[in-house]
């Protein structure tokens, strides 16, 4: 095996290296001593990279990959969603050619609460600048509130918005998930979501944090199984009927309530609905269920599910949980105090092999905004777009992140899939020298482009589980 480093451009000249060490461990680490950097008269195998490139255009079918015999492989359905659409593979997220692409998601206001007249806050061009970001997910948030304000009564220039908002994100290339929210179950309790009607009388406001266990909001929910799950579901129906045809790809229906029959029997037809309204979309929920295209999701942050942003006990057993079923997890509401926190939050996700969004894009709506009263980006915002991402993983993706020498590193099953070919967006971050572990028996290469700051990752055949590390060149 040989190390390659050489200048290049757009399919053109590629920087090629390959390195030898351990079988990949559990912590990131340095490239192994075994990969050396090449001279300049090294030159790279253009013949087997074109051939790749060749091949790369959606040559494998969706189920090119050999059978996963591991925990992730899922019980249910396959997915009913076209090709280039998000659905889960195994315990990942992929798109065309099964190549596996965690989201990287945001969680947008789909009005302002901070408004009296809850007109949002957002244009068509905010949601090409998320895009332009390296965001692909917008976790739009919906009120029934919002919906209903009175009994029966439909808020149509609300319903109008939230479709503006998604068809603007659909046009900018970003998916959108449609969630509705239930902050402590609604305004009368301190939170956002239900409307004060649809609330029992005289209960105390709960502290911020507050999940389905506290006394309140307990009650309340109990008196929404008990007596306002038809309206519930009608307020769906409003909303679904309006944004027919629009560009949606995933829902979360109602996320944190207590399990209850008349309550998850609505939320089957709600899904239901939606889909002959839109297509197939991605079901997230906190609870695993039958059928294609669920992806099981937790709060990471505001809630009292979650002790904290970055609590190991809590994240492994989400991972756990959703392995188990065979779902990928995705993390919700990541977020933090500051930057750092932040920062440490969306590491402590991505080694869980966890797709995220982080909250919140609400425009200093809350401390934790990506922007300020004006849309320019704080310092959380880099944080949250400025990290190097796979783009594409020809095979299972695992944990991934940054390194504590400044560098990346991320494991997956490399199985063969796009015809070998995983990509990794570097956020101006480089450049880099990559190694990748172990040292066969397989032939492999990297390029990088500076004109997509594209890092390319070319493995050969499907030697299961590799390591790619890379390094901050001096």
């Amino acid at each position: 095996m040989r190390a390659l480093l050489i200048g290049c451009t757009a399919f053109g000249l590629w920087a090629c290296d390959d390195g030898a060490g351990p079988t990949p461990g559990a912590d990131a680490g340095p490239p192994a001593d075994a990969a050396v950097e090449a001279g300049p008269g090294d030159a790279a195998p253009d013949a087997a990279l074109d051939a790749a490139l060749d091949a790369a255009p959606d040559a494998a079918p969706p189920d090119a990959a050999p059978p996963d015999a591991s925990p992730c492989a899922p019980p249910f359905a396959p997915t009913d969603r076209s090709d280039g659409a998000l659905h889960p593979v195994g315990c990942g997220l992929a798109r065309a050619g099964a190549a596996e692409a965690p989201p990287r998601g945001v969680v947008v206001s789909g009005d302002s609460l901070a408004r009296a007249s809850r007109t949002p806050r957002h244009a068509a061009a905010d949601y090409v600048r998320l895009a332009g970001a390296g965001f692909d997910l917008v976790w739009l948030l919906v009120t029934w509130d919002g919906i209903e304000p009175t009994p029966g009564t439909y808020n149509g220039a609300y319903l109008g918005r939230i479709c503006e908002q998604v068809a603007w994100a659909g046009e900018a290339g970003l998916d959108v998930v449609l969630a509705m929210h239930h902050d402590r179950y609604g305004a009368a309790l301190g939170g956002h979501g239900a409307p004060a009607w649809a609330t029992p009388e005289g209960l105390a406001p709960a502290p911020p944090g507050a999940d389905a266990t506290h006394p309140s909001v307990a009650a309340a929910w109990a008196a929404f199984h008990g007596a306002h799950v038809p309206a519930f579901e009608a307020a769906w129906g409003r909303l679904i009927a309006t944004c027919a045809g629009a560009p949606i790809d995933g829902v979360a229906v109602q996320l944190g309530a207590p399990p209850d029959p008349a309550g998850d029997a609505a939320r089957a037809r709600i899904v239901d609905a939606l889909e002959a309204a839109v297509g197939p979309v991605l079901v997230f929920d906190d609870r695993p269920g039958p059928g294609p295209d669920r992806v099981l999701t937790a709060n990471a942050w505001g809630s009292g599910e979650a002790p904290g942003p970055t609590d190991p006990e809590w994240l492994r057993g989400r991972a756990a949980a959703a392995r188990r079923a065979g779902l990928p997890l995705f993390l919700r509401g990541v977020a933090g105090p500051d930057p750092a926190a932040l920062g440490d939050a969306l590491r402590a996700a991505q080694a869980a092999g966890a797709g995220w969004a982080v909250w919140h894009d609400g425009f200093a709506t809350d401390p934790y905004a990506l922007r300020d009263d004006d849309g320019v980006p704080t310092p959380s915002f880099a944080v949250a777009a400025e990290r190097i991402w796979p783009l594409e993983i020809a095979g299972r993706l695992g944990d991934f992140g940054p390194t504590i020498d400044g560098g990346f590193a991320a494991n997956y099953q490399a199985d063969g899939r796009a015809a070998g070919l995983s990509r990794f967006a570097l956020a101006g971050r480089g450049p880099f020298t990559a190694a990748l572990e172990p040292d066969g028996p397989f032939e492999w290469f990297s390029g990088y482009d500076p004109v997509t700051d594209v890092l390319t990752v070319f493995v050969d055949g499907a030697p299961g589980a590799v390591r790619l590390t890379l390094t901050p060149e001096d």
